[in-house]
């Protein structure tokens, strides 16, 4: 009996080529999807940041609004130039009824402008958080501080003469120099400029704050850093 041994070929698709590529394209289909994920997990996450940042943008102005609202000057604290003028129409209408000394004082920090050009407009925010917190902290709950513009400020001490007006300010000129500003690792040094009026219920507040205005501006041209008083 003759016994034949025949040798069968594999198909194409056994050969062992067709399987190593057949892997690798398994391994570059999983990298790719892989990869595809990833990106599409970043594009996921850049568009949350983007939703984040819009959400903060407006929540920061839905209080800015609020605090305009309010009164309020958001930065500092203090009211703002509005409800400045509200309280100083109350404060003139009693004195039609109720005649006493109040003085009025405008307040404008020395060279403003430099720290702004120094230490970027977040160094200046800096500063104006800290002088509208000595000013919340150093004046009584009765007396304005108003913020009337930029780095000026709008003050009035309620049942004040003029004497106690510049012992007010003296105090506070003290502490403003005193007053440690620290921004990215620096002290930024505070000063300012006052002019005070005392109010004259013959007079419109327009003309206490005139007052005030001229003698502040006496105050900066001489120097800056110190009081003037108004004559009147």
């Amino acid at each position: 009996i003759t016994r034949l041994q025949l040798e069968v070929p594999p198909a194409w698709y056994q050969r062992l080529w067709v399987r190593l590529l057949a892997g690798l394209g398994l391994l570059l289909l999983l990298a790719g999807a892989v990869q595809w994920r990833l990106r599409a997990a970043r594009g996921r996450e850049l568009q949350l940041q983007a939703r984040v940042m819009e959400s903060t943008i407006e929540l920061r102005q839905a209080n800015a609004r609020l605090a305009q609202l309010v009164g309020e000057a958001g930065l500092t604290g203090l009211n703002n130039r509005r409800r400045g003028f509200e309280r100083l129409a109350e404060l003139y209408n009693w004195r039609q009824r109720m005649p006493g000394n109040d003085c009025v004082v405008l307040m404008d920090l020395d060279h403003f402008k430099q720290v702004n050009d120094g230490y970027g407009h977040l160094g200046g925010d800096a500063v104006l958080r800290a002088v509208g917190q000595l000013l919340r902290r150093e004046l009584r709950a009765v007396d304005i501080a108003a913020r009337y513009g930029g780095e000026e400020m709008l003050l009035v001490f309620m049942d004040a003469d003029l004497a106690q007006g510049q012992r007010t300010i003296e105090r506070l000129a003290i502490a403003l120099r005193q007053m440690p500003v620290l921004f990215d690792g620096q002290q930024i040094a505070v000063d300012a400029s006052f002019g005070l009026a005392r109010t004259d219920p013959a007079q419109s507040i327009e003309q206490w704050i005139a007052r005030a205005d001229a003698a502040l501006y006496r105050a900066k041209q001489t120097g800056r850093g110190r009081l003037c008083v108004d004559p009147h």
